[in-house]
């Protein structure tokens, strides 16, 4: 099945800890378990084995302990400034 992605598309992953999962800082991206060890990394793997010539970035801005307030605070910056193509989004577990 074929990608429906553009060539070149950005991730920017964004959440808590489900996010999180030991990424870099302060961006997580790139090589070396620099997206962390969650869905982020598992995707970019995935993006990478199956479509390698889409080069598909995948970026990890999710912050452990964040509630949907926090995330709010840091929209700009972490979201919409990297300017990405898909911001998938896991969030609200500690607002619980």
């Amino acid at each position: 099945m074929p990608l429906l992605l553009e060539p070149g598309s950005k991730f920017v992953m964004i959440g808590d800890s489900i996010t999180d999962c030991e990424r870099a800082r302060p961006v997580g991206e790139g090589l070396f378990g620099a997206l962390g060890k969650g869905y982020a990394s598992l995707a970019d793997s995935l993006l990478q084995a199956t479509s390698p010539e889409a080069r598909i970035r995948v970026v990890n801005m999710g912050t452990s302990g964040n509630t949907v307030r926090d995330l709010r605070a840091r929209w700009q910056t972490d979201v919409l400034d990297p300017q990405p193509d898909w911001p998938p989004i896991t969030i609200g577990i500690n607002d619980l």
